[in-house]
């Protein structure tokens, strides 16, 4: 697992995606592999075998808060944005002391121009210590105080 990271972080996905097939041929069972495969498909562009990897270890591991952040980025890259917004709250669910699902649920509504729900979640960020959407919104008039 940690050599697949290795090659992640160096950007050699191919040797890192054969280094996460090895383990998961091994043990199919290792969520790990699952997730950092996933990130490096989402890494590569190949957004539906990114969904697939992370919805596998989501399975595997349900609580597993950083899938679920990984998995949203993509369902929004891909403008599935009902998607992004379940997997944003479920960030929550698992978190709700962490502004991280709110910054990301926020960005979802803004892009769909449901700026209202947008606003209140990233002020809900902001109450967690994270302001700097919301203070950019507010620049932008996107957002009211």
């Amino acid at each position: 697992l940690n050599r697949g990271r290795a090659y992640q972080f160096k950007g050699k996905w191919d040797l890192s995606i054969s280094d996460f097939n090895m383990i998961l041929k091994m043990n199919p069972k290792v969520a790990g592999a699952y997730y950092y495969r996933g990130l490096t498909y989402g890494k590569t562009g190949k957004h539906d075998q990114a969904i697939s990897d992370l919805s596998k270890a989501i399975d595997l591991k349900p609580n597993v808060f950083n899938a679920y952040v990984d998995r949203a980025l993509i369902y929004l890259a891909k403008g599935q944005y009902n998607q992004s917004i379940s997997d944003s709250s479920k960030v929550i669910e698992l978190s709700p002391g962490h502004a991280t699902g709110y910054i990301l649920r926020g960005r979802v509504y803004s892009e769909k121009n449901e700026y209202g729900k947008a606003c209140s979640d990233w002020q809900k960020a902001c109450r967690l210590g994270y302001c700097k959407s919301i203070n950019e919104a507010k620049k932008e008039g996107s957002c009211q105080d």
